[in-house]
């Protein structure tokens, strides 16, 4: 294996060039992120943007904060359920 001198390292946000050559940083997602992402970008109409991607995150986050309740069980705090969130995509399906 070759060493490599550390000081000829240079970071970027997701970009390390190391030795002349650039590699960039690639974050594994889950198989749950990517069966979501992928049922999304399936009833797109066109092609998907960084801001849609956002957009997606965010509105995952304001259904979990809506729907969540708490749980005074020992070890369990919050939860979601299942039936609340089909009801808000029938829902947000009707909306026009």
């Amino acid at each position: 294996m070759t060493e490599i001198d550390i000081s000829r390292v240079l970071i970027e946000g997701d970009t390390a060039t190391i030795m002349g050559e650039k590699y960039k940083r690639v974050i594994e997602t889950s198989n749950t992120t990517q069966k979501i992402w992928k049922a999304f970008v399936d009833e797109l109409t066109q092609e998907p943007t960084d801001d849609m991607q956002k957009a997606l995150a965010t509105s995952i986050r304001e259904v979990a904060n809506e729907l969540q309740y708490y749980n005074t069980s020992e070890g369990e705090d919050m939860i979601l359920d299942a039936y609340k969130l089909y009801e808000l995509a029938e829902e947000l399906e009707e909306t026009k």
